[in-house]
């Protein structure tokens, strides 16, 4: 007898509604956490909050809200900030300066309120300095924290050179090379710091190559998700406008994907929960983003993400 299907999925494959609830409940849990968050912290209230509720939600489902609740948070402010990048920040030295600044608050602890996003990122700082695993985490937090800002300037820079000289061309390599910019390691290292693996630091050797890996994957898919509005932009920076294909980027992308796994191989085999949950990221964004963007996550696309793409 003929499978019954769901839009493009067999209904066999589906999971019950009874493993749904949990899931669901997590992220309705995270979603009034955010929403109560951001009506204290207003310069980051303007962003998908159902969105990021429900991708912290599906990439941990095991989690608690207690564990998840401040890598829901900077997920919100990270957004905020990449907005703050491409929409408000018209200078260099601008940009310069909340970025810096930024990096101040992770690399000291000390407070610094002069902007809205320092001000909420200080509170996320200061609580993520409270878990147990911070003292063993603090200096691979910093270093990778660091990379994201330097890859949100080569973006901010490259985009507004390309702009004010179009036809100027830059190396893919060096697009690659700033991967960080799609800010996965701001978001993401925060369910390390939270964990209650005591061995998580001692697993970082596999960690985190694998999550560099996933890194440019998560950039690469985001590329292939966004390229329909950011090609109509100004300052904007992708990687299709590096005279690269689509199916280069998705090959680039899976092989990526593959290689993170291929790092992880045992850790996944002792079902070791960073571990999986940093394949969930990789695999959550690949296919969110063939369905949707952040921007337009509460409709979806009549055709897969290449449609979106220069072919």
């Amino acid at each position: 007898m003929a499978s019954t299907h769901v839009g493009h999925t067999s209904m066999e494959y589906l999971p019950t509604p009874a493993q749904c609830a949990p899931l669901s409940v997590l992220a309705l849990q995270l979603l009034a956490d955010l929403q109560a968050w951001t009506a204290k912290h207003p310069r980051v209230k303007a962003t998908p909050v159902a969105a990021m509720a429900l991708s912290t939600a599906t990439i941990s489902p095991w989690r608690t809200l207690h564990e998840l609740r401040w890598c829901a948070r900077i997920c919100v402010w990270a957004y905020a900030l990449d907005d703050y990048t491409e929409d408000e920040a018209v200078t260099e030295t601008q940009l310069d300066e909340i970025l810096t600044r930024c990096s101040a608050v992770v690399r000291t602890g000390v407070p610094d309120t002069a902007h809205p996003l320092l001000d909420a990122l200080s509170e996320i700082q200061e609580q993520f300095s409270r878990f147990p695993l911070y003292p063993a985490l603090a200096d691979l937090w910093t270093d990778r924290f660091d990379r994201c800002m330097q890859g949100l300037r080569y973006d901010w820079r490259t985009g507004h050179a390309r702009s004010q000289c179009p036809g100027q061309e830059f190396p893919v390599a060096d697009y690659l090379e700033h991967k960080d910019s799609s800010l996965v390691w701001t978001t993401h290292m925060p369910r390390w710091i939270s964990s209650t693996d005591p061995c998580l630091p001692s697993r970082l050797d596999a960690l985190v190559p694998a999550l560099d890996d996933f890194a440019t994957a998560v950039r690469l898919a985001n590329d292939l998700g966004t390229i329909g509005w950011e090609s109509g932009q100004n300052g904007q920076n992708n990687v299709f406008m590096y005279g690269v294909t689509p199916d280069w980027v998705r090959r680039e992308r899976d092989a990526r994907v593959t290689a993170g796994r291929a790092r992880l191989a045992p850790l996944l085999a002792e079902n070791n929960p960073a571990a999986i949950e940093s394949v969930r990221l990789a695999e959550w964004a690949v296919a969110f983003y063939d369905l949707a963007d952040f921007r337009d996550a509460h409709t979806s696309r009549p055709t897969p993400a290449e449609d979106a793409a220069p072919g």
